[in-house]
């Protein structure tokens, strides 16, 4: 941007507006709980994204004001950034210009050229866009992948584009998107589609494309509205965090994704949040009220997860879930969220990291809905004075580092929560390491790779965690760095209703995670104790009550034993006594050691020959993995282990101190540490609930487990 337009646009605005972030306070065992974890910042309902747009205003070129997205101070900035060459609007032109040609973008549905007409008032953009949605008026999608992509792409066209369409056109128009209102809502004879509120990306789409067709043609089509009123639907407005209604679920999405950290996967959240974003941004401005406070309030925390998930050399992020491309940054869908967020992040700090990040990773083209919110005028703001744990409290996901220079390490853990959503997580438990430019520590990355095999986690009479109670429990760091993270996981592996349920054998797992920086960068040390409380369920009754896949995949996974503690190492390991070590590609130096349980037998397993991963994971991805596994089958064990990374290792001994068991560490340099654990044995949990023989889930269970771990670190 020119010296003069940035004068323009941010001399133009007269204030600035910084909302505070909050470190939580509390203090637990001399450690702060969650001293990084941005809390949701206090948002002024006067307070919206134009605040931080130009004072200028402009006229609408084509002489119709468009209710979605557009306001006169977003045209001002437009005909601005135009004015002076933005390459991100340059690009937007030149797309617009070829739409139509055999040098169209991919997936043109006519939006480069809808964007072009309204910000030129050029008529023949106008036809072109028309040229790419008359195809399509007359056709039925091919499925519902299509509607939540597009539909709501197609209802701000149709408003943007209203001026220069014939009566024709705009009944044709309204015709095809009324049909998809009714795909969506299951109403067309003989289609089985309707809108699944366990797809989150699906019900998104759905429910803002149909939203937002209500706010652009409900004045000229009243079956818009009523389909908006639906029982279904729900309305713009929830009246709970539930799956009563389209718009009640999304308030309970975004309720699991507080911290920021959307709900699917690590790349389809990248999508997800720019359908939420943009339909939500959509219809305040549509309507002149923001109905959506839960997604606003969001807003800036999504855009501190966007920094603290990447690793600090910006090469790497923390991936997890259902992954169709393994370490890569999926930039094509990353960028285009920044630049959103720098137009719709209510805090500066927020928005400026944003447009410092987007500035720093390779990009190519913005596709136009993310064009259209981008604002450069706020000022970039550097990132590495941000805190070095950040916590996503709604996934149970945290990120954890010793520093924000390139060389720096990165921790990241994931213990998630059950949601009841398509693309859920079985495992619990996995955590990352990456130091020196590479993963020293990582797991199969892969779609459908989402059990305790594909990742650095346990297995427990061959389950990978509970359905009935999963979740992040505590979290915080010390004034030297070092980071834990608590979660546990215990009950019944089905869901409600499930019919003459077999009894509880996993009890309890709960599962401690310290990251321990050292002050040169020099080693990295990461303890990780497990308190297990797990029945062999083959020694219970109804033992056949388990689903036959379930029953095949314990007998397969209790031959080896009751529980098998896993990790995953880049190359075959070498097992000497109760350490493994590895070298990485790099050179770097790992080793686990084993001090819980005593006595434990290694299993080396070659992931390409000897364990099925499944058909989605690549083989780039298979390599090789340890399973620890206790000499002596008990109901009660504690494992602990500790994983160091450098190549000066620190002298290492378990100690116990009453009823808590933990780890002294020696380090050249660095003062003593021992962090304790709890090891007090904890009781089975009653007898399933299971009233005229059908599982009811306990309601708090995952309480039951708070307190049960701790961390002391001295």
């Amino acid at each position: 941007m020119s010296r003069r337009l940035r004068w323009l646009v941010i001399g133009g605005l007269g204030f600035g507006l910084a909302l505070a972030w909050h470190a939580a306070g509390r203090r637990s065992t001399g450690l702060q709980a969650d001293p990084g974890a941005v809390q949701p910042a206090v948002v002024r309902p006067s307070v919206t994204p134009d605040t931080f747009l130009p004072m200028a205003q402009a006229e609408s070129p084509t002489g119709h004001r468009p209710k979605a997205i557009w306001t006169p101070r977003r045209q001002a900035l437009w005909n601005a950034l135009i004015a002076n060459g933005d390459p991100e609007w340059a690009n937007l032109l030149r797309s617009a210009a070829v739409s139509g040609t055999k040098a169209q973008r991919y997936a043109d549905l006519g939006q480069w050229a809808a964007v072009a007409y309204q910000v030129t008032g050029d008529p023949s953009y106008a036809e072109k866009a028309w040229a790419r949605i008359q195809g399509k008026v007359d056709k039925r999608p091919n499925n519902r992948n299509v509607t939540r992509e597009h539909f709501l792409e197609y209802a701000w066209m149709y408003d943007w584009l209203k001026p220069a369409l014939s009566d024709e056109q705009r009944r044709a128009y309204i015709a095809m998107m009324n049909t998809w209102c009714r795909l969506a809502l299951g109403q067309v004879p003989g289609v089985s589609w309707g809108t699944r509120t366990s797809d989150s990306d699906e019900t998104v789409g759905h429910y803002f494309g149909l939203a937002l067709w209500a706010a652009v043609s409900g004045d000229e089509n009243p079956q818009a509205r009523a389909f908006l009123n639906d029982p279904l639907v729900g309305g713009y407005d929830a009246t709970g965090a539930d799956r009563k209604t389209w718009r009640n679920t999304i308030s309970q999405y975004v309720k699991n994704a507080r911290g920021g950290v959307w709900i699917e996967s690590s790349k389809y959240n990248l999508g997800t949040l720019r359908l939420v974003l943009f339909g939500a941004e959509a219809i305040r401005t549509a309507t002149g009220r923001d109905h959506y406070p839960e997604i606003t309030a969001l807003t800036n925390e999504i855009a501190a997860a966007q920094l603290h998930e990447l690793t600090s050399d910006l090469r790497q992020s923390f991936q997890w879930g259902d992954e169709e491309s393994p370490r890569s940054l999926v930039l094509d869908r990353r960028v285009p969220l920044l630049a959103m967020l720098s137009g719709l992040a209510t805090d500066e700090g927020a928005a400026g990291r944003a447009l410092a990040l987007m500035s720093a990773l390779p990009r190519s083209e913005l596709p136009p809905k993310e064009t259209v919110l981008y604002n450069p005028s706020r000022p970039a703001r550097d990132w590495h004075d941000q805190p070095t744990l950040y916590v996503a409290r709604g996934m149970g996901i945290a990120y954890a580092r010793d520093g924000w220079q390139p060389s720096a390490s990165f921790f990241g853990a994931y213990l998630p929560t059950r949601l009841g959503v398509d693309h859920e997580m079985r495992y619990f438990g996995n955590f990352q390491f990456y130091r020196g430019g590479e993963w020293a520590v990582t797991n199969p990355l892969g779609y459908d790779a989402n059990e305790g095999e594909h990742i650095n986690g346990m297995l427990l009479a061959g389950f990978s965690s509970a359905r009935e109670a999963r979740g992040l429990l505590d979290a915080g760091t010390t004034t030297d760095g070092t980071c834990y993270v608590i979660g546990a996981t215990g009950g019944h592996p089905y869901s409600n209703g499930y019919l003459s349920p077999p009894p509880y054998c996993l009890h309890e797992w709960s599962r401690a995670l310290v990251y321990v920086p050292s002050r040169d960068g020099s080693l990295d040390i990461v303890v990780v104790h497990d308190r297990t409380l797990v029945q062999n369920p083959k020694t219970l009754r109804g033992y056949d009550h388990y689903r036959p896949a379930d029953q095949t995949r314990m007998k397969r996974e209790l031959a080896r034993g009751l529980k098998q503690w896993i990790i995953h190492a880049p190359v075959e390991p070498l097992v000497q006594g109760r350490t493994i070590a590895w070298r990485t590609a790099g050179g770097q130096s790992v080793t686990v050691t084993t001090l819980l349980p005593s006595e434990v037998t290694y299993q080396v397993l070659d992931e390409r020959t000897q364990v099925n991963l499944g058909s989605y994971v690549r083989n780039s991805e298979k390599h090789w993995q340890i399973r620890v596994i206790p000499a002596v089958e008990r109901e009660w064990d504690t494992f602990l282990h500790v994983i160091q990374m450098g190549e000066q290792p620190a002298r290492i001994a378990l100690v116990r101190d009453g009823d808590k068991e933990g780890v002294r560490i020696v380090r050249a340099g660095s003062p003593d540490k021992i962090i304790l654990f709890n090891a007090k044995p904890s009781a089975r949990l009653p007898g399933v609930q299971a009233p005229l023989g059908v599982l009811v889930s306990r309601k708090g269970l995952l309480d039951r487990y708070r307190g049960l771990e701790s961390v002391d670190i001295k």
